[in-house]
């Protein structure tokens, strides 16, 4: 069952580009307001952030802006072993804001041999950012970030057709306590 568990978390992450979601998503779910000029203006992503998806549990965890970057990691926790770790960036750049990702499994072992996965942030408002995927034939195609309250996010993941299959998820996470 454990081998199972791992082997469907690793397809899921290689055809979704490593996003691990909870449930599908109906809507497409784009930004509506231009994007931002200064990174500091995705502050309200900082913070701890815990949810649950694929009999694990998943954390996602983002620094503050602070000279022209944030960082960020996430990591899938299924029957108390560890299955996938991401490291994101986002930066600022003179073409615009950019977050960019690599995933890997236990081991520190790379599932992308080469450059990491990179989206334009293409939309955001004061609660929302969507990032678009710069490779059009790469997957997830889109990531959408949404503040849903004080202590709620959720991260929506499309993937399009053709590449993987077409699914869009959704992981909803909760602030961690300790930062409530």
């Amino acid at each position: 069952m454990r081998a199972f568990l791992v082997g469907f978390a690793l397809i899921l992450t290689c055809s979704l580009g490593g996003l691990i979601g909870a449930h599908a998503v109906t809507a497409s779910g784009t930004g509506t307001g231009p994007a931002p000029t200064k990174l500091n203006d995705l502050d309200w992503m900082a913070g701890t952030w815990r949810g649950t998806g694929f009999d694990g549990k998943v954390d996602e965890v983002w620094s503050q802006a602070a000279g022209g970057s944030m960082m960020g990691f996430f990591r899938l926790v299924s029957l108390e072993e560890t299955m996938l770790y991401r490291f994101f960036v986002i930066e600022e750049s003179k073409t615009g804001i950019e977050l960019l990702f690599k995933n890997f499994r236990t081991g520190y072992e790379p599932l992308e041999k080469d450059a990491p996965l990179r989206f334009k942030l293409t939309s955001a408002t004061s609660e929302e950012a969507v990032f678009t995927n710069v490779d059009p034939k790469q997957a997830p195609s889109e990531l959408h970030y949404k503040k849903l309250e004080a202590n709620a996010l959720s991260l929506s993941v499309k993937n399009p057709a053709g590449i993987g299959g077409a699914q869009s998820f959704e992981v909803l996470y909760e602030r961690a306590a300790a930062e409530r």
